[in-house]
């Protein structure tokens, strides 16, 4: 047998160690009002107590930290129940730490802020979204005038997870100021919650859909308007990795559609991709 000569490391690791981390985080939520509106508060204190959770789990991501603290006192008052703070998830943040959860008996989590909506395997999970805020009326307005100068059939409007809560007003205002027909996944609260135990495979697939890359509206172009042009996309969210997913993996049969960004901090609508192909 040939011997195995030794691998060379480059290093003793302590480049890693020092190396210095970009982290931001949210201003602190100050008022009472808001943090409920973020947080989604009535929602899940009224799902503990409907529900009958005795030991709830909070996970936060690093940038949310600066909440818990008033999210946790507000929903033990409201519950009067057992309410955990998890700290060293050992998951990246987007993930359930169901094994921190698990330590301190927890039979149920809430998991904040961004997350892959993955399945846990026992204990109950309440997807909390951290709602960013938006001008709704300057949304509307500027990607009104967008559709207006292009003149599409269809516009199908889809939305990070963090401005979801913005959906059903926009829809409506735009239906109500465009002349081309505005079309957006079917939004439905109740997805958000996932329960091991009873959850069918119908509300997993519903689950991983919320994010709106997986919807089940296909495009058809309409032949009968001569006037009209080819159908777009207008994805209302953060530039960043969901962005390039979406551009990336469109499966359905989509031909020759436009998609457009509305990026709130800019509060300007770009062209992100032109023209996405059906894959064959």
């Amino acid at each position: 047998m040939d011997a195995i000569s030794p691998v060379n490391i480059d290093n003793d690791g302590s480049s890693v160690i020092q190396k210095t981390l970009l982290y931001s985080k949210d201003e602190k939520t100050t008022d009472l009002s808001s943090l409920n509106q973020k947080y989604e508060l009535d929602k899940t204190c009224n799902l503990i107590i409907s529900r009958n959770y005795s030991n709830i789990a909070l996970q936060f991501p690093d940038n949310l930290l600066v909440d818990s603290a008033a999210v946790f006192s507000e929903i033990r008052n409201r519950t009067a129940k057992n309410v955990y703070i998890l700290g060293d998830t050992t998951f990246g943040s987007c993930c359930v730490d169901e094994v921190a959860a698990s330590h301190v008996n927890a039979d149920l989590i809430v998991h904040y802020g961004n997350t892959c909506l993955s399945h846990t395997s026992r204990i109950p999970v309440l997807y909390v979204y951290s709602n960013h805020h938006i001008d709704i009326m300057d949304a509307a307005s500027k990607i009104s005038t967008n559709i207006d100068s292009i003149n599409p059939s269809q516009v199908l409007l889809l939305f990070d997870q963090f401005y979801r809560h913005s959906q059903v007003d926009l829809v409506s205002i735009l239906n109500e100021s465009c002349k081309s027909q505005i079309l957006s996944p079917s939004k439905n609260d109740t997805d958000t919650f996932f329960d091991p135990k009873v959850s069918t495979i119908s509300q997993q697939d519903s689950l991983l859909s919320l994010d709106g890359f997986s919807f089940s509206n296909n495009i058809e172009v309409d032949t009968g308007d001569s006037s009209k042009a080819d159908p777009i996309i207008i994805y209302v969210g953060h530039e960043g990795p969901k962005l390039t997913n979406l551009i990336m993996s469109r499966k359905e049969q989509v031909i020759n559609t436009s998609l457009y960004h509305y990026y709130y901090y800019f509060k300007t609508v770009l062209l992100a991709y032109l023209s996405i192909s059906p894959l064959n």
